[in-house]
């Protein structure tokens, strides 16, 4: 995973990234829980709940859609996501259905309760 990691950061165009599950999370974290993996190129990003925590390395996204969103990922999105300032929309997908907002002063509280 840390060579994939290494990849992802010499791509200087990626725009999207999908991290949609992994068998195993503690490569995934390991890979993305390094200082080195910073992704300054990408603006949408699908990510799966348990690696939200990394939305920080994501300095300049404006989209991220979370995959088996829950209220748990949205205390760790909001605090691993105050510092991203062109962050514009949020996404969840809960239960199939998709939820999203808008960013703003509440949005990180107005997600449905399932």
């Amino acid at each position: 995973m840390t060579k994939f990691v290494d990849c992802l950061v010499r791509l200087p165009n990626l725009r999207t990234l999908d991290i949609l599950s992994a068998t195993n999370i503690d490569p995934v974290t390991k890979g993305f829980g390094r200082k080195c993996a910073r992704f300054p190129s990408i603006r949408e990003l699908a990510i799966h709940n348990e690696l939200v925590k990394f939305v920080g390395s994501f300095p300049n996204v404006e989209s991220i859609e979370v995959i088996e969103y829950s209220h748990g990922s949205a205390e760790v999105l909001g605090l691993h996501g105050k510092g991203l300032k062109k962050l514009k929309r949020v996404a969840g997908i809960i239960k199939g259905e998709v939820w999203q907002s808008e960013c703003g002063n509440t949005f990180w509280s107005e997600a449905p309760d399932y």
